[in-house]
């Protein structure tokens, strides 16, 4: 009887452990109140959900004066990253969620340029819906 309890024991004790081992592995459920995002909605209008990697970033539209002063941004020393500078300001400056932007866009390499392009899209440069009359 004695064998017999110990070996349910350590059954149960691997299968909490899988538990465990799987939740840890799996990305954490995004969830977002819906007052949160009706605040973001009425203080900055229309608000963006991109989902890059698994990962979820809310993001709102860029104003005029923030691209303005994103794009007059320069690097003296290294001209050849400029581009690369102001996808890190537009998107730090344009997300609204997770806080931790700039660790992130050191993280993921594309991460900038992604939510950047998008951004500037939505913002009013994308002209796909133009016709000539």
């Amino acid at each position: 009887m004695k064998l017999h309890d110990d070996l349910k024991q350590v059954e149960n004790e691997e299968k909490v452990q899988e538990t465990i081992l799987e939740q840890s592995t799996q990305p954490p459920v995004f969830e977002l109140k819906n007052e949160q995002i009706a605040a973001w909605k009425a203080e900055h209008g229309k608000v963006f959900k991109t989902v890059i990697d698994g990962e979820t970033y809310i993001w709102r539209r860029l104003k005029r004066r923030e691209y303005v002063d994103a794009m007059s941004y320069r690097s003296e020393e290294n001209p050849d990253v400029n581009v690369y500078l102001r996808q890190n300001i537009i998107a730090s400056i344009v997300t609204l969620y997770p806080s931790d932007m700039l660790e992130r866009i050191e993280e993921y390499a594309g991460l900038a340029g992604e939510i950047s392009d998008r951004a500037i899209l939505k913002s009013g440069f994308d002209a796909s819906e133009t016709e000539e009359l």
